[in-house]
């Protein structure tokens, strides 16, 4: 018996002009001044710096007591919250039923040799490392970069600078390693309820 077991095309929603310029360069400084070695394995050369949010129960910036760093979790988490109603619909005819928020920003800068190994942000395997989080968020803060081509279900996707991209947790997804320059994003990741 011969058995293939196909991982079907993922819904992915592409988002553009998500950060201005401005609000882009200040978060990477932010990172820059204060990331710190990403602490999972599969993330080598990374800095990076989380900052609170939790919209589920109203109480943002948990953590977080850097002016600086609190007005960065307002402005996102203000990017945020309207897209919540658009992933709660994206992904109604999958397993997903409801969003309940996300669980902080991390702002992330891939050095040169920097990227993720292939993942999933949720899974039923709580020893896998992984997030559980139904959908994830990420926004391209810069294009001065060469590598770091990230892929969906082994599909390459690309997303314009100051815009980003959501896909649903169970998916695997990877970045290739930076060879040139530092790419800097932000990424959140949003809980939810599974249909059973």
């Amino acid at each position: 018996m011969e058995i293939t077991v196909e991982n079907p095309a993922p819904t992915i929603i592409r988002l553009f002009d998500l950060v201005s310029p401005e609000f882009a360069q200040k978060l990477m400084d932010l990172v820059d001044e204060r990331g710190k070695s990403s602490e999972y394995n599969g993330n080598p050369n990374t800095k990076e710096l989380r900052l609170g949010a939790y919209m589920q129960t109203g109480f943002m910036g948990a953590g977080v007591a850097d002016p600086k760093e609190m007005q960065a979790v307002s402005a996102l988490q203000s990017i945020v919250q309207p897209l919540i109603p658009i992933i709660e619909s994206s992904y109604n005819n999958t397993i997903l039923e409801r969003v309940t928020g996300h669980r902080g920003f991390w702002i992330m800068r891939y050095e040169e040799g920097g990227g993720f190994t292939e993942h999933v942000d949720w899974s039923l395997d709580q020893d896998d490392n992984s997030t559980p989080a139904v959908a994830t968020l990420c926004i391209n803060l810069n294009d001065a970069y060469e590598g770091g081509q990230k892929y969906i279900a082994g599909q390459p996707i690309d997303c314009p600078k100051f815009g980003g991209e959501v896909h649903d947790g169970w998916t695997y997804h990877k970045v290739d390693p930076i060879t040139k320059g530092a790419r800097y994003l932000v990424c959140t990741h949003f809980l939810g309820t599974l249909k059973t």
